[in-house]
């Protein structure tokens, strides 16, 4: 069995980065996550995929106007 590694792409002039710790709205309600994986699509738009956690976590994949803040 083979493994590759996962190419890691950088990407410039985006505001969050991978491991940041952000306050976000999803489906109406304000959530805490961290950041584990940014993508850009052709209009160069930011979405990022967070984790949010708790006793049963998930992720979700948003832009960047949802995210409203990055948390110390």
């Amino acid at each position: 069995m083979f493994f590759k590694k996962k190419k890691k792409v950088v990407f410039e002039n985006n505001k969050y980065n991978i491991g940041n710790t952000v306050n976000f709205r999803y489906e109406g309600d304000l959530k805490v996550g961290i950041i584990v994986d940014i993508s850009q699509n052709e209009n160069k738009e930011f979405s990022y995929e967070i984790n949010v956690g708790g006793e049963c976590p998930y992720t979700v994949r948003i832009k960047e106007e949802k995210i409203i803040r990055i948390l110390k």
